[in-house]
């Protein structure tokens, strides 16, 4: 991903929907605190329980805010 690229994902872990965690440093994963899923900053699953990536919402950068389609 790039400066100019934006990604808005859910934060309901798509195993049993608990909210994830947002990542504590750089290179860090969203991790559901119920049962361990963890996923990259794009919503991948890194490893489950959860099979399924967090929701994306379309989004994009318009001048400079980010607008967000729900």
């Amino acid at each position: 991903m790039s400066q100019t690229e934006v990604v808005a994902i859910s934060r309901v872990c798509t195993h049993e929907g608990c909210t994830v965690n947002l990542p504590t440093s750089a290179g860090a994963t969203l991790d559901c605190p119920c049962h361990g899923s963890r996923f990259r900053i794009n919503g991948q699953v890194v490893n489950g329980p959860a099979s399924r990536p967090l929701f994306q919402f379309p989004a994009r950068i318009q001048g400079n805010e980010v607008v967000v389609t729900p």
